[in-house]
């Protein structure tokens, strides 16, 4: 164990740069953008009819209310960064629905309300009511800690007390087809102290896989095998993940080496061959599904903007465990692609699904029926600063890189880097005395250069931390230069479609090329030249800064209109040609 303290929003915050950019968007547009869909699309009306002080058919699906919770976990975190009077009404508003859609007996799920309360707890592999209940438990833990407010936590607990009489150690076996309250609970646990959620929490984690089975036995909601026996990614991706991630933080509060070796197989059988390299995860469209090993098609690739959320979620708790740079490298990787392509630069559309290649007909929508994504989205955005360091015992681990500062309870740090454009980083502690920093230097970069008050420091390596351990003075400073050059990138030859194909990347962005930036051409008739150099060309997209590239090719002179022709015959005649790439995620 590493003994490291993840740093929270409330001890870390961005300061400028590209995430400013980011969450800035988030909050001016986004959650604005998101409340009005919840409101135009029934989520608030679902929860006024439960309420009984509206009429009418509650619309969409069992799990809407989990919208309207991470919509709140969001605007909780965006007042924090930026409070304003109009989103204190919103918040307001939305944690009045709730509280007025709550039972007396705690019980609270819109689409199990009035005539549907008969069936509550009834079909626990599909009805998302303990789901649910995690994201409300998420939701008002943002709240208490933004407004220092007990409403819509009071809504929880109350909640919790009904799921702990239920299934707690005087109730029923039973657990949730989607995971994801289990991460909630032992985040209850965390704020209160009470053993209560992180016993309920275990009883969850125990209930899967055991006989009589209390879910379908699938490994499509991971109920093939109890948890602690697990050792490959099976099923629906977001689940899988969002169960690790729950198992990963029981792990942590209690040691437990059985789920910690069931966490540590399922991260490697993802990340050894059911991962792309923008960090997606989940390749089949059947049942939002994780593939066999190396099952990654391009076009597609099923790659669900959730299940990346997750994926850094898992990450990052298997960094707080084990302290390892190989998970801060895929929260790095999945962040910066597989995450933030799913939401447009406005934060005003969305995909939902995220392939590699496309015709040019997959286009990012406003909303969508199952709007489980876009709210997602606002809050890990706006939760990235818990991704940038740990506080531990002898000093402070940085994870990533942002501009950005640091102040725990007893080290604190400033950071300054236009990252991810430049490689160029600035660190300046913010506490004095004894202490280490340990910073990673990330795998792609095997020339990193790094400096202490000018002074070259050796002995840093790619994946790994580097301990800079002396007594930190005001005016001290580290400097690291870690080279962006554009690099092409192979894939393991079992994975069929990608044969005679090279990923390009910089740092950690990946980068794709698109006709509208080519002059309209069918971009997959480029062919590169992969030991051509490549030029760096800064631009804007949208609105962005960012750096493009040109990369040298070739496309067909003429195109070919037989679609079989005998081996031997001619190769189409090429000319030469540049193509634009820029990155995956804009």
């Amino acid at each position: 164990m590493s003994g490291s303290k993840a740093a929270t929003g409330r001890v870390a915050k961005i300061t400028g740069g590209f995430w400013a950019r980011r969450q800035q968007a988030v909050i001016e547009k986004g959650i604005s953008h998101g409340y009005e869909q919840l409101r135009e699309t029934g989520s608030f009306e679902a929860l006024e009819i439960a309420a009984g002080t509206r009429t009418g058919s509650i619309r969409g699906y069992v799990f809407r209310d989990s919208d309207v919770y991470k919509w709140l976990e969001a605007a909780s975190l965006a007042w924090a960064v930026q409070p304003s009077n109009d989103l204190r009404e919103r918040i307001d508003h939305v944690v009045s629905l709730v509280g007025a859609a709550q039972h007396s007996d705690g019980y609270i799920n819109s689409s199990f309300s009035n005539e549907n309360a008969p069936l509550r707890f009834h079909d626990l592999t599909r009805d998302h009511e303990i789901y649910c209940a995690g994201h409300l438990i998420q939701a008002a833990v943002a709240h208490r800690r933004s407004f220092g407010s007990e409403k819509l936590f009071g809504i929880a607990l109350k909640f919790c007390g009904l799921l702990n009489r239920e299934f707690g150690p005087d109730g029923k076996v039973g657990a949730c087809g989607h995971p994801e309250a289990e991460m909630a609970l032992v985040e209850l646990y965390r704020e209160t102290g009470d053993q209560r959620w992180l016993s309920l929490a275990r009883r969850f984690l125990d209930a899967r896989g055991q006989f009589p089975r209390v879910l379908s036995g699938s490994e499509y909601v991971q109920d093939h095998l109890p948890v602690s026996e697990q050792r490959e990614a099976v099923g629906h991706a977001v689940r899988c993940l969002y169960l690790f991630a729950g198992a990963a933080d029981y792990v942590r509060e209690t040691n437990d080496a059985r789920l910690l070796e069931a966490a540590r197989a399922v991260w490697e059988d993802v990340y050894h061959g059911k991962a792309y390299i923008t960090g997606g995860v989940g390749s089949r469209h059947d049942g939002e599904s994780l593939g066999a090993q190396f099952e990654l098609p391009n076009a597609r690739a099923y790659a669900e903007s959730c299940a990346a959320i997750a994926a850094v979620m898992f990450n990052q708790r298997m960094l707080n465990l084990d302290g390892d740079a190989k998970y801060a490298a895929m929260i790095e990787r999945t962040v910066y692609n597989g995450m933030l392509s799913g939401i447009s630069l406005d934060a005003c559309r969305y995909f939902y699904v995220n392939p590699l290649e496309s015709d040019g007909t997959h286009e990012r929508k406003p909303w969508y029926d199952c709007a489980c994504c876009p709210p997602n989205l606002y809050r890990a955005i706006l939760s990235f600063t818990d991704l940038l360091y740990s506080e531990m015992e002898d000093g402070i681990r940085i994870n990533l890189f942002a501009d950005s500062e640091f102040k725990g309870n007893r080290f604190g740090v400033r950071v300054k880097t236009d990252w991810p454009w430049s490689g160029d980083v600035r660190i300046e502690p913010a506490s004095f005395g004894k202490y280490s920093l340990f910073v990673r230097i990330p795998a792609w970069c095997l020339d990193a250069e790094i400096a202490v008050n000018g002074e070259p420091v050796s002995g840093g390596a790619p994946e790994r931390y580097l301990r800079i351990e002396r007594d930190w003075r005001d005016g001290d400073f580290v400097t690291l230069r870690f080279p962006m050059s554009a690099r092409f990138v192979r894939s393991h030859p079992l994975i069929r479609e990608n044969h005679g194909c090279v990923a390009l990347m910089r740092g950690p962005m990946v980068y794709c090329i698109e006709s509208a930036d080519n002059e309209g051409r069918d971009v997959r008739e480029f062919r590169v030249d992969a030991r051509a150099p490549v030029e760096e060309v800064p631009m804007k997209v949208c609105g962005e800064p960012v750096v493009a590239l040109r990369i040298s090719g070739s496309y067909p002179v003429s195109r070919s209109r037989v679609p079989y022709e005998p081996a031997e015959s001619e190769p189409p005649q090429r000319e030469p040609a540049f193509a634009v790439a820029i990155p995956f995620f804009v």
